[in-house]
C-alpha cells in the first residue's frame, strides 16, 4: 500500500528540507569532531527508574569507545514530542536522531521523505528480529525506525483474592483461562465492592486491550495491509455481546462508559478486581499488599488461540543528513545502541518485551518470579498488528471508544457500533488509497 499522508506542517516543509538537508546541527569539523543531537522520550534502568538515564549511559559508552563523536541526548516526553520536533522541522534545524513510539510518532517523518533508509547492515543478522516487530519502522519496503522494545500490557489476576476466599483451586495451573471459565471462577468470589475486571471507553488510551477483547472471539481486526477492517464480523459482535453481558450483569465494575485506565488501575491497587490490564513494569516493579500478582493469557473463547497486541514500541531512526560523515556515525550510534546486550538492559529496564531473540532475559529474585512467567507466556503469543504505522490509525482510534461507550450504554447495538468503527476505517483507508 502506497501512503501519502501529509501532516500540514511537514507537507509544506519537506521539500526544502530534502534540498538543503535535514539536520543543521553541527557538522564535522576539519578535525574530525562529531556532534550528534538526539532527542528521545528516554529510558531507564533497573538501577534508576529516571526516564532517560539509560540513554546518557549508552552515549557516554560510545562517546568513550569514539572519542571524536559527542552524543548530546535531550529528555522530550512523549506528549511533546511532535510539537518539539515540528517546530525544529519548521526551523530548519531538527535533531540528528530520534527516539520514541515509534509507529505513531516516528513514521509520520518517514513516510514524507524526512528519515535516512537504515538499510539491513544496521540490523546485523536479521533473523535475529521478530519481524512483526520490525513492521512497526517499514514504509515501501525500507526500513526507517529500529523498533527495540515493545511492552504488552499483561493480564494479570490477583491472587490474594482467591487465597482470602479459600478458592486458589480456582486459578487456572496453566495460566491460561476462557472467558466462560473466568465469569465461573469470577462469581465465586466477586462481591462487597470485589469485581471481576473493569473495562474503559472514556479515552483513547490503552485501547489496543479493548482491540484484544474484541478479537478474543476469533474476529480479525483488519486485512494484512488495513485497507479493509474486519471487527464487525459475527465474532466481532459476539465478543462484544460478551463484554456488554458482563458489564449488565455486574462481574464488570460499575460505571465503564465513565471511566478511563487509570480509574480501573485504582481499583486493581485497592484489591477490588480480580483481573486487570496494565503495562509489566505496573504490575511486577511494585509492591503492594493488596494483591499477589498471577499472570495469565489474554482472555479468549473456547477454541481461539489467544495473541496480544504490539503495543509501547519503542524506536529509534534518524533524519537525512546532508553531511555523509554525520550519517554514517549516526548509524554506527543505532547500531551501537541496537545491539543484542543494550536491547537486553532497555527491556530490563522497562520490564518489556526485547525485539531481538537473543535479547530475550529473565529476572532474578523472588520478587519477579511472577514476571518471569508473564515472559514465558506472551513471549510465546502472536504479536498480533494492530495498524498504528497506518496514517490514519490515529483518526481512527477516536472512534473506538465512543462506539464502545454507546455499546455499553445500549445506544447502538453491539452490531451498530462496530459497523460504525469499521466503516471509519474504511473510510479513512479509502481517502489515503485517493490521495
Amino acid at each position: 500500500m502506497r501512503n501519502k499522508y501529509v501532516f500540514s506542517l511537514i507537507g509544506i516543509l519537506m521539500a526544502a528540507m530534502v534540498i538543503t538537508g535535514c539536520s543543521s546541527s553541527e557538522s564535522s569539523s576539519d578535525s574530525g569532531e562529531i556532534t550528534l543531537t538526539y532527542w528521545g522520550a528516554g529510558h531507564i534502568t533497573q538501577d534508576s527508574q529516571t526516564m532517560g538515564e539509560w540513554d546518557k549511559m549508552m552515549a557516554k559508552k560510545f562517546e568513550e569507545k569514539h572519542p571524536n563523536v559527542n552524543i548530546e541526548f535531550q529528555r522530550v516526553g512523549g506528549a511533546d514530542f511532535t510539537k518539539k520536533v515540528n517546530t525544529a522541522i519548521a526551523a530548519e534545524n531538527p535533531p540528528d536522531i530520534i527516539g520514541t513510539n515509534a509507529p505513531l510518532r516516528i513514521m509520520q517523518y518517514a513516510r514524507n521523505g524526512l528519515l535516512e533508509p537504515l538499510g539491513e547492515k544496521v540490523l546485523g543478522d536479521r533473523s535475529d528480529w521478530n519481524e512483526d516487530i520490525l513492521k512497526n519502522g517499514m514504509y515501501n519496503d525500507e526500513l526507517y525506525a529500529i523498533t527495540t522494545v515493545v511492552g504488552p500490557q499483561v493480564l494479570v489476576v490477583n491472587k490474594k483474592i482467591f487465597k482470602e476466599a479459600g478458592k486458589l483451586d480456582l486459578l487456572p495451573k496453566d495460566h491460561d483461562w476462557t472467558w466462560a471459565e473466568f465469569e465461573k471462577a469470577s462469581k465465586q468470589v466477586i462481591g462487597d465492592g470485589i469485581y471481576g475486571t473493569a473495562f474503559w471507553a472514556k479515552n483513547e488510551q490503552v485501547n489496543q486491550n479493548n482491540l484484544n477483547y474484541l478479537m478474543s472471539f476469533g474476529a480479525e481486526w483488519a486485512n494484512d495491509d488495513f485497507s479493509k477492517y474486519l471487527i464487525n464480523s459475527e465474532e466481532g459482535v459476539k465478543a462484544l455481546e460478551n463484554m456488554v453481558r458482563l458489564v449488565d450483569e455486574g462481574i464488570v465494575a460499575p460505571g465503564p462508559a465513565n471511566s478511563d485506565y487509570k480509574s480501573g488501575f485504582k481499583l486493581w491497587k485497592q484489591g477490588r478486581l480480580i483481573a486487570y490490564w496494565a503495562a509489566p513494569g505496573e504490575m511486577f516493579n511494585v509492591d503492594n499488599s493488596k494483591f499477589d500478582p498471577y499472570p495469565i493469557v489474554p482472555l479468549h473463547a473456547k477454541g481461539v488461540d489467544p495473541g496480544v497486541p504490539v503495543t509501547g514500541e519503542q524506536g529509534i531512526a534518524i533524519f537525512k543528513q546532508e553531511d555523509p560523515e554525520k550519517e554514517k556515525w549516526a548509524k554506527k550510534y543505532l547500531k551501537f545502541i541496537t545491539s543484542s546486550e543494550a536491547i537486553k538492559k532497555t527491556a530490563k529496564g522497562w520490564l518489556y518485551l526485547p525485539a531481538r531473540k537473543s535479547s530475550e532475559y529473565t529476572m532474578n529474585g523472588e520478587k519477579y518470579k511472577a514476571f518471569n512467567k508473564y515472559l514465558e507466556l506472551y513471549s510465546s503469543l502472536e504479536k498480533e498488528q494492530t495498524g498504528k504505522f497506518v496514517p490514519w490509525f490515529p483518526e481512527l482510534r477516536k472512534s473506538i471508544f465512543p462506539n464502545l461507550q454507546a455499546a455499553y450504554l445500549h445506544e447502538k447495538s453491539p452490531q451498530e457500533a462496530l459497523d460504525t468503527i469499521a466503516d471509519k476505517g474504511n473510510s479513512l483507508a479509502e481517502e489515503q488509497k485517493n490521495k
